[in-house]
């Protein structure tokens, strides 16, 4: 069986490559031509899944979505493109637009932190704070509001998010709220062992991996104080604009060379992790709820919430059921 389906999987690629090349009109890509400079890198892309089970369904999303045109795909197979598994509720995809009007000044990082995106504040018409990224950058945006969207999922607690816009035609932005009375640095209360939920960290420390985040530092947490337990805290995560299943552009080929250990985080808070969490991988079993069509609902939610723009979205659903399906050895791979 495997050897017919890397039979037809081989017919299907030389298709797909001669389909290019007429498209192109000659053997190597015209500038400015989108179809046939992507071309190589899909190519390396199926070679890698050649010898697995998902080689053919790999083609067949890349044709199903356009990036390849070959010809109307015929509605049996247009069926089987679509995810299965259960739903989620309406409520659970909903990405909140945000009208803002007011641009604020740069966020201050926190001591020992350098920020790389430029984070800044806004006010909406109600004249809530927010934290804005993403100008110019739409994979930004959709990086963070997929991490933000499956951690509320997951029940890891972060700070109301959305897309927001200064008018009506602005360009999309991440915006989450400001949280009130925020301690920046966590590290005393994670020392103390002064933390509420640090089951929700361990949760947050496995979807790293899982999105295959690789910038978690200490500045990627918030302390909220608990009210009914005095001087401890609760963590609230923000920052996932690294997530390389959408960040990067072949994320299948390009995530498996990065060094697992990147998906731990670095510095003071990696130290303190292994310290103070008992870093149990059972956690990953929290996550076998996802089916692959929740994965895709999550994803084209917040596809849709930024508008067009965003070209990549069977290639983030592909990497994220292929990594969630091995979650637990990832998990140890990274954690070791």
């Amino acid at each position: 069986m495997r050897g017919l389906r890397l039979v037809a999987g081989v017919g299907l690629a030389l298709l797909v490559g001669c389909a290019l090349l007429t498209m192109s009109g000659t053997a190597a890509p015209r500038a400015g031509d989108s179809r046939t400079l992507l071309w190589p890198a899909r190519v390396v892309e199926w070679a890698a899944a050649a010898f697995t089970a998902d080689y053919l369904n790999r083609i067949e999303s890349d044709m199903h979505s356009g990036r390849i045109i070959i010809g109307q795909q015929p509605p049996a197979q247009a069926a089987q493109a679509q995810p299965a598994g259960g739903t989620l509720a309406p409520g659970d995809l909903l990405v909140r637009e945000v009208a803002l009007i007011s641009h604020g000044g740069p966020v201050e990082a926190p001591e020992g932190i350098v920020y790389s995106t430029q984070p800044r504040t806004a006010l909406d018409l109600d004249g809530n704070h927010y934290v804005t990224k993403g100008t110019g950058d739409v994979g930004m945006v959709v990086a963070e509001l997929v991490g933000y969207k499956l951690a509320e999922l997951l029940k890891i607690p972060v700070p109301g998010f959305g897309v927001g816009r200064f008018g009506a035609d602005g360009e999309p932005l991440f915006v989450s709220e400001m949280v009130g009375d925020a301690q920046r640095d966590v590290a005393p209360w994670l020392k103390k062992k002064l933390v509420t939920n640090g089951d929700a960290v361990l949760r947050l420390l496995a979807l790293d991996v899982w999105i295959a985040n690789n910038d978690r530092n200490m500045g990627g947490l918030l302390g909220r104080p608990v009210q009914s337990e005095p001087g401890k805290i609760e963590i609230v995560a923000i920052d996932f604009e690294k997530a390389q299943v959408v960040r990067h552009d072949t994320p299948l080929v390009g995530i498996p060379l990065m060094n697992p250990k990147a998906f731990w985080p670095t510095g003071t808070l990696g130290k303190l992790c292994r310290e103070v969490l008992n870093l149990d991988v059972g956690i990953v079993t929290e996550f076998a709820g996802f089916t692959d069509g929740q994965v895709g609902q999550v994803v084209d939610s917040c596809v849709a919430a930024v508008g067009d723009g965003f070209t990549r979205r069977d290639s983030v659903c592909f990497t994220l059921r292929k990594r969630l399906a091995k979650l637990t050895d990832l998990v140890k791979e990274a954690w070791a």
